[in-house]
């Protein structure tokens, strides 16, 4: 059974040429991805959320359930992982990136279908660099989205920041999340990437579904090393429309507080957080500072117990 579209292996080097000439960094949009067949029938079987599993990195509840768990899902996600998983699969898109020696990734660590509902947004971000179990490198992310329909004013869109550090001046390219789309992008130290919050005008249920791969290798380049990391997250700065003599309306107002309250929930789960590593730092101490003592006993024990044993009058 085909799982990748025609047209992308007919394109195969243009797509190659799009990716390695795009900005802010290596990236390309491929339509269609999947061979349409299988992406309706990756539609059809989706993941129903579970919210006892809808849980951010803090612990803390949100509005996005993610499965890692690709081949539970349905007899369609078992063959694309099977695909996913072939040196066949690797090879291609070894050709389309110009990444070499590239690997699967059993775990879907991070990957594997997300699905994001009304009220969930992900500030800009760098991944993780370093795969949690093997420590491979992290070299691209393809996010192969299934909506058949998707309006602007939604929100949603992928997108891709020059520097979110620097809000004023960031600049942003930006993806709708369509039916059968894939972005591919190299995943560094500067691959920003987030999108607004989804949400509906109308005040109805909106659904972001997407498959996510992550691919690896052993090695990278040694200056795009770099001291191992998890997500790091960019707060937004201030909306563009927020200029000296505006007035603030009730929606102004409504999205400032949003914003407060994100800064605030996020700021509180990196100083639980750091807590948390404090506290399991001091105990990792107290641990070692214990079998010092105890390695020192012993080794004094074994002196006394050597010297006890030498005749009288012998010379050391």
């Amino acid at each position: 059974m085909k799982i990748l579209s025609d047209d992308l292996v007919d394109k195969a080097d243009y797509y190659r040429k799009q990716f390695d000439s795009a900005k802010p960094f290596r990236h390309v949009l491929i339509t269609p991805f999947f061979e349409p067949a299988v992406a309706e029938a990756m539609l059809t079987e989706f993941p129903v959320p579970v919210e006892s599993q809808m849980l951010n990195e803090f612990g803390g509840k949100n509005r996005k359930f993610a499965c890692h768990d690709v081949r539970s899902i349905g007899p369609t996600y078992s063959l694309i992982d099977d695909y996913v998983s072939s040196p066949e699969f690797a090879t291609f898109m070894e050709r389309i990136t110009g990444i070499q020696d590239l690997l699967y990734d059993p775990e879907y660590h991070g990957a594997g279908t997300h699905d994001n509902l009304s009220g969930q947004g992900m500030d800009a971000h760098v991944d993780f660099n370093l795969h949690r179990t093997t420590g491979y490198h992290r070299r691209f992310n393809a996010i192969i989205y299934l909506n058949k329909e998707w309006k602007d004013e939604w929100g949603g869109n992928l997108e891709l920041h020059t520097n979110p550090w620097d809000f004023e001046n960031d600049k942003i390219i930006s993806y709708p999340p369509l039916f059968n789309h894939c972005v591919l992008f190299e995943t560094n130290e500067y691959s920003w990437h987030g999108f607004q919050r989804v949400q509906a005008p109308d005040g109805r249920e909106v659904s972001r579904k997407s498959f996510t791969i992550y691919m690896y290798t052993k090695d990278r380049p040694a200056d795009e090393i770099a001291s191992k990391h998890s997500t790091i997250y960019v707060q937004p700065g201030p909306p563009k429309h927020f200029r000296p003599g505006h007035t603030l309306t009730a929606d102004d107002v409504r999205e400032l507080k949003m914003a407060f309250t994100r800064r605030n929930n996020y700021l509180q789960g990196m100083y639980d957080r750091e807590s948390r590593l404090s506290t399991q730092l001091e105990a990792a101490k107290g641990r070692i500072q214990n079998l010092t003592q105890i390695a020192e006993r012993k080794a004094s024990t074994n002196v006394q117990q050597k010297t006890a044993q030498q005749p009288l009058g012998q010379k050391k």
